[in-house]
């Protein structure tokens, strides 16, 4: 008996290729007529289910290919170009809202100037002062950096402002002056509470500020009497020079800390002094005529 007639060689052909294995199964007559056609039946069964699944897939891969070509249909009906009065309406749209955003801008922004400007004037009331004659005067917030002060009196005696710590501390005398007196000054100060001894024998009014001026000169000054004044200096070694044709105590302090002149009646002269950082800085000038200041 030669090999493919063998059972063995005919069952591995129903594993590897069952057609073969078919063919030699019902040739050589191998198993019993029930179970040739049982296996026969189980091949023919997935032959039909393979048939039926292809089937299936190509019903499949041909919806797919028509929905996506009604979406193609679909998208190209989307961008189809707008019309005259579409596109017309749609930049009306985009005006109005554009107005209507640039309004509401508008309306914040008056809106916070005006309470910016609101709480400047009532800061300004607050930091303003006037009475008549010796007075305490009522407790004021001061923040840290420098304090200006500008002071009048319309007597003809002593007039003289001590500035006062929550805890009734001297921290400055700013003035001590006979008669009338217009003049401002400049100090630096620690934020805190404060207020004012004031000595008078006629009205006075004090007005202060904690904001850099307007009026920042620069290069050179001139002035009478007590002056606060904010200069813009440049970095390095700069030459200071100053006059004064007054009979009292002519004195320039720099930044409340370096102190450029303190002599008696007229005055001219110079120093070199170095500044570390270029910027805006304050001298406070106390003077009874009038004064200048050259920078270079």
């Amino acid at each position: 008996m030669k090999f493919y007639e063998k059972t063995w060689f005919t069952v591995l052909m129903l594993l590897l290729f069952f057609p073969v294995g078919l063919f030699l199964m019902w040739k050589y007559q191998k198993f019993n007529v029930g179970a040739r056609i049982i296996i026969s039946g189980f091949f023919g069964f997935l032959i039909l289910s393979n048939l039926l699944g292809d089937s299936d897939t190509n019903e499949s891969e041909a919806t797919a290919v028509k929905e996506e070509e009604t979406v193609t249909v679909d998208a190209e009906a989307e961008t189809e170009e707008p019309t005259a009065e579409e596109v017309a309406a749609a930049e009306q749209a985009a005006k109005e809202e554009q107005e209507k955003a640039d309004a509401e801008a508008a309306k914040k922004a008056a809106e916070e100037e005006a309470a910016r400007k609101a709480a400047e004037e009532k800061r300004k009331e607050e930091l303003s002062l006037s009475g008549s004659g010796q007075q305490a005067t009522g407790k004021f917030t001061l923040e840290d950096g420098f304090v200006v002060i500008k002071s009048t009196h319309n007597g003809g005696s002593n007039f003289a402002m001590e500035l006062l710590d929550e805890n009734a501390n001297v921290v400055q005398l700013v003035t001590n002056e006979i008669g009338s007196y217009n003049g401002s000054q400049v100090f630096a100060i620690d934020a805190g509470t404060y207020q004012y001894n004031v000595t008078a024998d006629g009205a006075w009014t004090i007005e202060m500020s904690q904001e850099i001026p307007d009026e920042v000169v620069s290069g050179s000054a001139s002035g009478k009497g007590d002056t606060a004044l904010f200069m813009d200096l440049e970095d390095g070694a700069q030459t200071f020079s100053f006059t004064h044709d007054g009979q009292s105590n002519f004195a320039v302090q720099a930044n409340d800390s370096v102190l450029l002149v303190n002599e008696i009646g007229a005055y001219e002269g110079s120093q070199v002094q170095r500044v570390d950082d270029a910027g805006v800085y304050f001298f406070n000038i106390t003077a009874d005529g009038n004064w200048t200041i050259n920078v270079e």
